[in-house]
């Protein structure tokens, strides 16, 4: 699936599409804004600056090499990720030394246009899709399902446990009755349950959630609010995202393998950018842009 807007930051930049000298084209696959990003890459690899087994690293070994010393740096995604598989790891080989002591977040770095973006990605993060082939009946039975899941109740029994067992509450203060191991060995598919229906990201930095380590919980709030103030929404038109047309529903761009064949390539970046176009051109990119741009003008966005 190809999504239209601007890239800020080269992974990812295929999911948008942004209007450039009049048209809506796909932002990853746009000169001015990739070319730069490629090469800064291509750049960081040849110093050292990025590991040069990148693309044999498999699961969670780059968390290993992070704690054990082995990187210096280390990109992850989302401070559930910190907490969950970061820290185990760091607790075991440095027991005395608190993780965000000796490890610091990198702020956002500026784009080629001199701003500060946030990362933006597909709106299905907040989308339920069902098939065509459920009936009324089932329908009614999966939306009776959303509504007990989203309930205030339930939310706190897959959070917290059985009310009055496992916490209690005193105002809108949790108190945790027993311990998060003992929790998650009681109602090991809670997290499940509690993504099925929402994403419910939000709880992270919720003050009552005990699952979180209390210094992380902390960092992630601040770095939300240090976000708002220093970066700005990247400029795309999600209405395109999800437009069909012949061409643009077989067309893939798949922008993490060449940004990696790029990044270790041995011939200049500036020619190995060219030959990558030439080969989605000949896979149809113009005509895909053409039909896209007519469903623009037809929807009033041109």
């Amino acid at each position: 699936m190809i999504a239209f807007g601007r890239l800020v930051k080269f992974t990812h930049g295929n999911l948008f599409k942004i209007k450039d000298e009049g048209r809506y084209v796909p932002a990853v696959l746009t000169t001015k804004y990739s070319l730069p990003a490629l090469k800064n890459v291509r750049e960081m690899y040849e110093q050292g600056l990025i590991d040069k087994d990148i693309a044999l690293v498999k699961g969670q070994q780059a968390y290993d090499k992070f704690a054990s010393g082995k990187a210096a740096a280390i990109l992850v995604v989302g401070y559930g990720n910190i907490n969950n598989l970061l820290l185990p790891r760091w607790k075991e080989l440095h027991p005395d030394v608190p993780l965000l002591d000796a490890v610091k977040r990198v702020k956002y770095f500026p784009s080629t246009d001199g701003n500060r973006y946030y990362c933006t990605f597909r709106t299905y993060w907040s989308e339920s899709y069902f098939s065509s082939n459920v009936d009324d009946r089932k329908m009614d039975r999966i939306m009776r399902m959303y509504d007990y899941l989203l309930q205030p109740d339930t939310k706190e029994f897959y959070r917290f446990g059985v009310k009055g067992v496992d916490y209690k509450k005193e105002g809108d203060k949790i108190i945790p009755l027993i311990s998060n191991e003992e929790l998650l060995k009681k109602q090991p598919g809670a997290g499940t349950v509690g993504a099925l229906v929402e994403f419910d990201d939000q709880y992270l930095y919720d003050p009552n959630n005990f699952t979180i380590d209390p210094a992380i919980r902390e960092a992630a709030v601040k770095d939300l609010e240090y976000a708002k103030s220093v970066t700005r929404e990247p400029d795309y038109e999600v209405r395109l995202t999800y437009v069909s047309t012949p061409t643009k529903d077989k067309f893939t761009i798949f922008d993490h393998d060449f940004m990696l064949n790029i990044m270790m390539g041995k011939e200049p970046v500036e020619k190995m950018w060219e030959e990558l176009l030439n080969d989605y051109e000949a896979k149809g990119l113009s005509k895909m842009i053409e039909e896209v741009n007519e469903k623009a003008r037809e929807m009033g966005l041109d």
